[in-house]
């Protein structure tokens, strides 16, 4: 009796086995998928770059991030967001964070009394050099500086890394006048009789009496940059001025 309950009791052992693996009813595996997070020159991936996922869960975030001088641009699914997470995974994946360099510009202004000769707006990339520019004042007016302290009239900036701009500064030279036989240049110091050596085609009136006494006075003008224009001593004079030579004037009404 007992040797046949032990047969039967094998069999539907047996029995039940066969009808669950005919079911399906084996215990199951799990399945991961791997999804990989790469960066492109410029720029690194935060966070855990290779993730291994079960079927249907989510991957842990990530964020591009740009080295300097560079700036994210996108993933190479076409998401622009830089940072980033997968839901419900049912695949192995891998994106690319895509990086490019900065754009970035400089710029040269002219204050009053002045213009810039050259390119005066001048976009490029992170880390490019700029091309030269000049800043050229207008009649009456010297070219005294730019913003930043560079006495240079011509300049040419190198290794540009952010947005900046540069204004020329310029100095009117007279106490008035526009330089022309209606409205000459007025001259009241020893200084401005010198900066006549700026525009030798101009006009200018003298309105006061300058005495040069112990002045050690050079030539205002030579053979290579001759005066051409006119001067109106206006009744007045310059006293003890002891040169060398001088270029004559011609009085405006001469013209």
């Amino acid at each position: 009796m007992k040797k046949r309950y032990f047969v039967i009791t094998i069999l539907s052992l047996l029995l039940v086995c066969g009808v669950a693996a005919i079911l399906g009813c084996s215990p199951s595996r799990d399945v991961f998928y791997t999804v990989e997070y790469k960066a492109s020159d410029g720029g690194v991936v935060s966070g855990e770059t290779i993730q291994q996922v079960k079927s249907g869960e989510s991957t842990t975030g990530v964020g591009a991030v740009a080295n300097e001088g560079y700036e994210f641009v996108r993933w190479s699914d076409g998401k622009n967001d830089s940072w980033r997470w997968e839901d419900g995974i049912t695949d192995n994946l891998s994106f690319t964070a895509e990086f490019k360099l900065r754009e970035v510009f400089v710029n040269y202004e002219a204050g009053e009394g002045g213009y810039i000769s050259g390119k005066t707006h001048q976009p490029m990339q992170y880390g490019e050099d700029g091309e030269a520019v000049q800043a050229i004042p207008l009649g009456g007016y010297k070219f005294v500086k730019w913003s930043d302290g560079n006495s240079d009239s011509i300049r040419t900036d190198y290794n540009i890394k952010t947005n900046i701009t540069f204004t020329a500064e310029f100095e009117f030279l007279y106490d008035g006048g526009e330089g022309t036989k209606e409205n000459p240049f007025a001259i009241n110091t020893y200084q401005q009789l010198k900066d006549m050596r700026a525009y030798p085609k101009h006009c200018y009136i003298l309105n006061s009496d300058l005495d040069l006494s112990g002045v050690e006075h050079e030539p205002i003008f030579a053979y290579e940059n001759e005066f051409s224009g006119t001067f109106d001593g206006n009744g007045h004079a310059i006293k003890n001025l002891s040169v060398s030579q001088m270029s004559r004037f011609r009085h405006c009404s001469e013209l």
